[in-house]
């Protein structure tokens, strides 16, 4: 016969918990991700908001431009937007990710 111990947890607000087997979809999907080298706006809006309105998505980079901006050490290039942004994928989802808004 064995012990069994139960501990109750709560996952911190902002957090679920998920089955494996999303967690190693989601991870394949963002590998995926990582793949594309460079995002347009577009983009950028549909991995965080899954929309095509590009709105939220410009406000964002507005928002954090200060830690995003190559000027300030950062990986995209704010001067050069009026060609169109050029953001790094996977460098972009890694500050998403530490950065939710």
């Amino acid at each position: 016969m064995s012990d069994t111990i139960l501990i109750r947890h709560e996952a911190p607000k902002g957090f679920q918990f998920i089955s494996e087997e999303e967690y190693e979809k989601f991870q394949a999907w963002k590998q995926a991700q990582r793949g594309i080298r460079t995002w347009k706006l577009k983009d950028l809006a549909k991995y965080k908001y899954g929309t095509k309105s590009t709105e939220r998505a410009s406000r964002y980079l507005t928002k954090h431009r200060h830690d995003l901006d190559v000027e300030q050490g950062g990986f995209i290039d704010y001067a050069n937007t009026h060609n169109g942004w050029q953001i790094p994928a996977a460098e972009m989802i890694d500050y998403l990710l530490d950065h939710p808004d």
